[in-house]
């Protein structure tokens, strides 16, 4: 699973290829600056959605959601889970990040 601290990384990156500033990204984005900083520095993992996806979207990237299980373990054995909810062995989800090649 990706965590705030490299969705910063990417985001960070990702103005560098592009040339962009903070103050251009955050106003691209309509965000705060501050906002963009604490986003890139990992330290806003709390952040409304939409302020994270128009970031992303200013830069050309996206989240996308893929059902899967990192671990292999079968899900209900992994989180205690037991009974109808335990029967999908795949029902973990994932957040990436998409690139789109970008990287």
């Amino acid at each position: 699973m990706v965590d705030a601290l490299e969705i910063g990384y990417a985001i960070k990156d990702r103005r560098a290829e592009l040339g962009m500033t903070q103050a251009q990204l955050a106003e691209a984005a309509g965000v705060s600056k501050r906002c963009l900083w604490s986003l890139e520095l990992g330290q806003n993992p709390g952040v409304q959605l939409d302020k994270l996806t128009a970031v992303l979207g200013a830069l050309g990237l996206g989240l996308e959601l893929t059902v899967g299980n990192p671990s292999g373990e079968p899900q209900a054995e992994q989180s205690g889970i037991e009974g109808p909810a335990a029967r999908d062995d795949a029902s973990a989800g994932a957040l990436s990040i998409l690139t789109g090649g970008a990287r």
